[in-house]
């Protein structure tokens, strides 16, 4: 058994920059444990063409970790990966990173006050540790659907997270089901290859303009020679988010109104077809859903080899798709971009905590929930990184990540050597907010999405990412009980 004082699951974004963080704390007893062989999280998952980020690359980055060297205002997968492990390189967590060991158990004993943490693969190891962290994210299990005689489909299915390279798609009859974040990306990419192209759409997306661009050598020069224009063009980036994207998510009826009309022209003005256009106009207000920016989605739909689908698909066949229209069309190849499951959160790790009680059994009545997104009632020093109620609708996650990295150290801290755990009325009192002001947000003006559970919002920050800094910048104490976990 190895024993370390902070024991962290998940080397992406969230894992990294928690390692770094420890040890800029003076914190050097931790290791960083990933079910992947290769570290990254989501960037070294999502390998489909045309993967780039949704957010602006200088934003989408750590604030202690600027580059000047973005090739592009959105940068693609590729760049972003490496990018993260320059980083773990030079932040000195490599040799902290135990990768192709997949996390099943975390247990908290109140007698020694230490979790032990089981996994399974590379030495099937179990650890012994003050501290857990869970930073895994909300988006990585690949949502597979289910339909019938799929099995019987003589063709190739994959899902998009676990993209097929091997499989050629030139000349190829190409069906895609879905048309969210990843299928807008990589539409537009295998339409240069495939012979024909169907996309089965179940609910249209807004979509707006991306304007991505390349950085000239300039930009990046000027960029490197005077840092403070890269910090104040970062804020700018911020600012333009916070400002003009988040009053839509909060509720705001003047900037749904502007933005609809925003999204509306970008929609005229790309599709010529009256038809078409109809089929692609979401019924639902800007927001309500994840608000999807491309470039290229709406023009690849107007070429004569792209068919979009509305109707609901009925079922496989052995050469392809019967819709419930009565209409079969025949594939070679169907990739399903159908998105991840973001509920349950932490689904795949058995967590106990005091009392033996199963964090999986707490999140099931009701619906996950934490203090700030971080802390549990009777799961003393299990700290959550990215968790629920800490997604954002507008701008950078990494904002939320650093500021919950910056909480949970001091929460380290002022454990000393006992445990940390924040108490029962504390939570409440912060989940009876959160849901409160999500019941007034756009979010809740759809009966499903991904952003709930049922009836529940679990996955997004009512506030501004400026609010969620301000509450996470030093730990109110009263609100968490220290010492044994009996204490």
């Amino acid at each position: 058994m190895k024993q370390v004082n902070c024991l962290i699951i998940g080397a992406g974004f969230g894992g990294i920059g928690m390692g770094y963080q420890l040890r800029q704390a003076g914190i050097d007893s931790f290791a960083i444990l990933d079910k992947a062989t290769e570290f990254g999280g989501t960037w070294q998952h999502n390998t489909y063409p045309g993967a780039e980020c949704d957010v602006p690359s200088h934003l989408y980055s750590y604030s202690f970790s600027k580059t000047p060297n973005w090739s592009r205002k959105w940068s693609g997968q590729k760049e972003i990966l490496d990018y993260i492990r320059d980083c773990a390189e030079t932040f000195g967590v490599i040799a902290h990173l135990r990768l192709g060991c997949a996390v099943t158990s975390a247990s908290f004993d109140p007698t020694s006050e230490m979790w032990t943490v089981t996994t399974k693969g590379n030495g099937d190891e179990t650890y012994l540790c003050r501290h857990v962290v869970c930073s895994v994210g909300q988006l990585h299990f690949p949502n597979r659907i289910g339909i019938p005689g799929m099995k019987l489909f003589g063709g190739t299915i994959f899902h998009s997270a676990e993209w097929r390279h091997d499989i050629d798609l030139k000349d190829k009859s190409v069906a895609v089901i879905g048309n969210a974040a990843s299928a807008l990306q990589f539409i537009p990419e295998i339409a240069k290859q495939a012979r024909s192209l169907t996309v089965y759409q179940r609910t249209a997306n807004w979509v707006m303009p991306k304007g991505n661009k390349t950085y000239g050598e300039s930009f990046k020069s000027l960029m490197r020679s005077m840092p403070f224009l890269q910090k104040l063009y970062r804020f700018r980036l911020w600012a333009e988010n916070e400002f003009k994207i988040f009053p839509v998510m909060k509720g705001s009826k003047l900037h749904e109104m502007l933005m609809q009309n925003i999204l509306n022209r970008h929609l005229e003005k790309t599709i010529s077809d009256p038809k078409l256009r109809e089929a692609l106009r979401p019924k639902y207000p800007p927001g309500a859903r994840r608000l999807l920016v491309s470039d290229s989605y709406y023009q690849t739909l107007n070429q004569d080899k792209v068919e979009l689908v509305t109707d609901g698909i009925d079922c496989f066949t052995k050469d392809g798709i019967k819709t419930t229209d009565g209409t079969e069309r025949n594939h070679d190849v169907v990739i399903l971009g159908t998105g991840f499951q973001s509920n349950p959160f932490l689904q795949a790790i058995d967590i106990k905590g005091r009392d033996g009680i199963l964090l999986r059994d707490v999140w099931d009545k009701g619906g996950a929930r934490a203090y700030l997104g971080i802390s549990v009632p009777k799961f003393p020093n299990l700290h959550i990184i990215y968790g629920p109620n800490t997604n954002l609708g507008h701008t950078t996650v990494l904002a939320m990540i650093e500021a919950q990295i910056g909480f949970v150290i001091q929460l380290i801290k002022a454990a000393d050597h006992g445990t940390i755990e924040v108490k029962p009325e504390a939570a409440l009192r912060f989940d009876d907010e959160m849901q409160q002001r999500l019941a007034k947000s756009q979010w809740a003006r759809i009966e499903r999405s991904y952003y709930k559970d049922g009836e529940r919002i679990t996955t997004n920050w009512p506030g501004s990412s400026f609010e969620y800094f301000r509450r996470t910048r030093k730990p109110k104490l009263a609100d968490f009980r220290r010492g044994t976990s009996e204490g």
